[in-house]
């Protein structure tokens, strides 16, 4: 909801700079109240810094998209931000989750049972209200697969958090993310893209990040 509603008002780009702050922002507060099944894992420099870093390459990333008609709203990125706060505290739940039932996916059917049902309340309230969108099926296939990869990904977040805790699974989402994002860009480039110094530089970031959180102290 929130990034359908944030992505018109201030692009791609300031969206996934305020969800990517969101999210690793409060990924060091949920590690450290102890919310996901790793139990409390301390807010360490290394790991502020890495959540530092890693909100950099996102910047770097889309600096040069950042451009948007008319200015960019504080409300839209505000929403953009607490959106991925939520994320970090759901992939602790899930953890907890996948760790009680012993399976990922069992968080994995809650999130989109319970996610289906909350939106199909919605689209009956608008229908009914005389203000809900036209049903349309049909058209290019690619626009149905956002679903199939949102169980990939809440599966494996799920699982990877019991694992590693919220922040590494965050971080090594976002480095993901810029190195598809590179992939893609250069084999299956769309019409207008550029693979850019910026993504290049921040896919780096990322991994920086990754390994940064990751690092520890030799025992003397």
């Amino acid at each position: 909801l929130a990034q359908s509603w944030t992505v018109p008002l201030i692009g791609v780009a300031a969206f996934s700079v305020g969800i990517v702050a969101g999210q690793t922002a409060n990924s060091l507060l949920v590690d450290r109240l102890g919310v996901s099944p790793r139990g409390v894992l301390p807010v360490t420099g290394n790991r502020l810094v890495a959540a530092v870093i890693a909100i950099g390459a996102v910047v770097v990333a889309v600096a040069d998209r950042m451009g948007v008609p008319g200015g960019t709203s504080v409300l839209p990125v505000l929403a953009a931000f607490l959106a991925g706060a939520v994320i970090a505290f759901q992939q602790a739940i899930n953890g907890r989750v996948a760790v009680e039932s012993g399976n990922p996916w069992a968080a994995t059917w809650l999130n989109f049972a319970l996610g289906s049902a909350l939106l199909a309340v919605i689209f009956l309230a608008t229908v009914l209200l005389g203000a809900g969108p036209s049903l349309h099926l049909g058209g290019n296939p690619l626009l149905y697969l956002g679903g199939v990869v949102g169980l990939i990904f809440i599966a494996l977040a799920a699982w990877s958090v019991t694992k590693i805790g919220v922040l590494l699974t965050a971080l090594l989402s976002v480095a993901g993310q810029l190195t598809a994002a590179l992939v893609l860009d250069l084999l299956l480039p769309t019409v207008g893209a550029v693979v850019t110094g910026g993504l290049v530089a921040a896919v780096g970031l990322a991994y920086v990040a990754v390994v940064t959180a990751s690092w520890r102290r030799a025992p003397n």
